[in-house]
């Protein structure tokens, strides 16, 4: 799991109550703790004019993965992710897609290195015999029409 992720949902529990509501950081007394949340979430320091609520959920939902069709199902969804991260119960989807990147053969990458050029394939002896072969089986397909 993603240490920004944990430390800033322990410091939004905080500051919210543990409800994990956004609009519980708006106004201006909760700038400090606005500033806190996003620069835990992002992993560096985030100017407090790049610290709004909005930017705040929305970099919460992005990076918990939440989906829903209206703001209020975004908003609850968001709620239920964050409770059950912070419980263990949910691994983040950052987390999951990396785990299921498929890996590349390091063989396709030497073909596809190999591959990059037609004057390479010129060159290439496996190639120029597979060209002679198809030239070989032209010529067995004309005369076997000539023949018909």
């Amino acid at each position: 799991m993603d240490e920004s992720i944990l430390k800033a949902l322990r410091s939004f529990s905080t500051y919210s109550a543990g409800r994990f509501d956004v609009y519980s950081l708006a106004g201006d007394s909760k700038a400090k703790a606005r500033q806190q949340v996003m620069s835990e979430l992002m992993g560096a320091k985030v100017p407090r004019a790049k610290c709004g609520i909005n930017a705040i959920k929305e970099e919460f939902q992005r990076r918990l993965g939440v989906t829903g069709a209206t703001i209020a199902e975004r908003e609850g969804n968001m709620i239920k992710k964050a409770r059950a991260v912070l419980a263990g119960k949910l691994v983040v989807v950052d987390e999951l897609e990396k785990a299921l990147e498929p890996k590349k053969p390091v063989v396709k990458k030497v073909v596809d290195r190999r591959l990059t050029s037609a004057d390479q394939l010129k060159d290439d002896p496996a190639t120029l015999r597979v060209i002679e072969l198809l030239e070989e089986q032209k010529a067995l397909l004309k005369q076997l029409k000539g023949l018909g």
